[in-house]
């Protein structure tokens, strides 16, 4: 859980796909953790459309971009 927050720490908008490659784990496992960090109030689903992401709310949606969340209050304390 601390390498997915890390990487959540930095600021970006990442797709789950993102997060599963880059800490090389099943994609299936880390949405289970992502979906758990949001319904805790940890992350929030924003849109992948970059790093400047401030969560249109168009994914899913209208949008070509996939779903993607970043950190919901990047000072609080993760489990």
């Amino acid at each position: 859980m601390n390498r997915l927050m890390e990487l959540l720490n930095d600021g970006r908008a990442w797709s789950v796909a993102d997060l599963a490659n880059s800490l090389r784990e099943p994609q299936k496992e880390v949405q289970r953790r992502v979906e758990s960090l949001e319904s805790n109030g940890y992350l929030r689903k924003a849109c992948g459309c970059g790093p400047q992401c401030k969560g249109c709310g168009h994914c899913g949606t209208h949008s070509p971009h996939a779903p993607a969340f970043i950190r919901a209050h990047p000072s609080q304390e993760t489990p």
